[in-house]
């Protein structure tokens, strides 16, 4: 790897979720490699953005080492935009965006020093190979079960660390070939929370702003990776990557999941086009 910095910064975009950040944030401020937070609110309610506001006033007086910042925006931009502002705000060049409604890996230090950093390229994105979805909806406390990883329903994309090139994903959309062990292209391509080189990513993301409102709410994740491959990136899972997901019915995959169907389809003729 080309020496990153030891120090990563995390992206955490919200929209109406503060009750679910109080929880990642715990576990992420633990860290011995973070030392940035950075959130970024996609207008939510004023009641919403008070709570994130004293949630990082409290943690911050346990962690002063934590460098916390809050983005606000004005109006309502969507997820991919969202995003992008809350990248392009971190100091540090290595960074872990994750949804506010995620909770991280349980080894998270021990990846990032043993697996991450020393075979970090940076003209890859790291997806997880696997995720653990708690079965209910809306937990807003860690259940016992946190600690016991089979007792969640397991999404496993490869058993194994792999790169996903433009190519092999172009076939499998061109033969209907099967690429990941366990589901489909969709998922793959809508996993989100990845680890990234901040300025590759800003580069690769610039032309999303020329999307359509409905695209970046429904498919913001298809489209990070449509753009990542259109400028020649590979998507690499780790084997040791993954994260637990606390499902909502009040989430934006939940409220446009007819239209993320839709768009799945757009992107994907979108990538077959790609030379």
């Amino acid at each position: 790897m080309n020496k990153h910095k030891k120090n990563i910064s995390i992206a955490i975009p919200t929209y109406n979720s503060s009750a679910y950040l109080n929880l990642l944030i715990k576990q992420l401020i633990k860290s011995s490699v973070v030392n940035e937070i950075v959130i970024s609110d996609d207008c939510s309610e004023s009641s919403e953005l008070k709570n994130i506001k004293l949630i990082i006033s409290k943690n911050k007086n346990y962690f002063p080492k934590i460098n916390f910042k809050i983005l606000e925006n004005s109006k309502r931009s969507g997820p991919f935009i969202n995003k992008y502002l809350c990248i392009e705000n971190c100091n540090n060049d290595l960074v872990y965006q994750i949804d506010s409604d995620n909770l991280p890996m349980l080894n998270f230090d021990k990846f990032v020093k043993n697996n991450l950093i020393p075979n970090f390229v940076k003209d890859n994105i790291y997806y997880p190979s696997k995720i653990f979805q708690f079965r209910k909806y809306n937990y807003l406390s860690i259940p016992a079960s946190y600690l016991f990883q089979g007792t969640k329903y397991k999404v496993i994309l490869k058993n194994k660390s792999y790169e996903f090139t433009k190519e092999i994903i172009q076939n499998s959309i061109t033969h209907g070939t099967q690429i990941t062990d366990d589901k489909n292209r969709r998922w793959l391509l809508n996993i989100g929370n990845y680890f990234v080189d901040k300025n590759i990513f800003i580069d690769s993301m610039k032309e999303g702003f020329n999307f359509t409102k409905e695209q970046l709410f429904a498919a913001d994740q298809f489209l990070v990776s449509y753009l990542w491959l259109k400028n020649n990136n590979s998507i690499k899972v780790m084997k040791n990557h993954y994260h637990f997901h606390r499902k909502r019915n009040d989430s934006i995959s939940f409220e446009e999941k007819d239209r993320t169907g839709k768009n799945f389809e757009i992107v994907e003729n979108m990538i077959l086009d790609l030379v």
